[in-house]
């Protein structure tokens, strides 16, 4: 599903694990001003609805990855855990776009 998503440009990251910077992470390394989104995502067990304690899970994910948006070392930080993280991986676009930045 992922693959069908975005511009051949766009680099679509799923960094799936513990201390994630986000669930999925999309950037166009081509476009000016460069744009970077995070997107948290909230599995359920249940049926799908609106749960107060997912809804809080989700928004501290969210303040916690706002700590990345100024920082200068996201990309490389990226770029590592692409490497190093069987958890993260590139799901659309490709890494060397992000090494170019």
């Amino acid at each position: 599903m992922l693959q069908d998503l975005g511009s051949p440009r766009m680099v679509i990251i799923d960094d799936d694990a513990a201390y994630e910077i986000a669930d999925l992470i999309v950037v166009e390394p081509r476009r000016s001003p460069k744009l970077m989104s995070f997107v948290h995502c909230k599995w359920s067990s249940g049926d799908p609805g609106c749960r107060l304690a997912d809804l809080k899970e989700l928004l501290n994910q969210g303040c916690r990855s706002h700590l990345w948006i100024r920082d200068q070392g996201l990309i490389a930080e990226l770029c590592d855990r692409v490497g190093r993280r069987a958890s993260c991986e590139v799901v659309h676009g490709l890494l060397e776009d992000l090494l170019a930045l």
